[in-house]
């Protein structure tokens, strides 16, 4: 997302996690209830987009693909590190599919 957007301002994303441990198996947990919940649901050749932060994609993918969705490709962008670039987005996302 950009860091205005739609009339809202953002902060941009700290380049290291402020998450603990604990805070990360429960974000797993997360993705893990959330896979279980739509491993039943979705048909096969279905998509889902999931948008993550580069620092915790791993935590994010790694509950999905191991439920038995194929991550089949991501898209990131560059970042630029002591400049701002105006009207310049930085995304990552991945379509995960069964």
């Amino acid at each position: 997302m950009p860091p205005s957007f739609d009339g809202h301002s953002r902060r941009p994303v700290p380049r290291f996690t402020v998450l603990d441990e604990d805070d990360k198996a429960r974000l797993g947990a997360f993705f893990a209830a959330l896979a279980e919940a739509l491993w039943p649901t979705l048909v096969p050749g279905a998509h889902l987009f999931i948008a993550a932060n580069p620092l915790l994609s791993h935590i994010v993918y790694a509950p999905l693909i191991g439920r038995g969705f194929e991550k089949r490709g991501a898209r990131s962008a560059a970042a630029q590190s002591l400049a701002r670039v105006e009207g310049e987005q930085a995304a990552l996302g991945a379509a995960i599919a069964l």
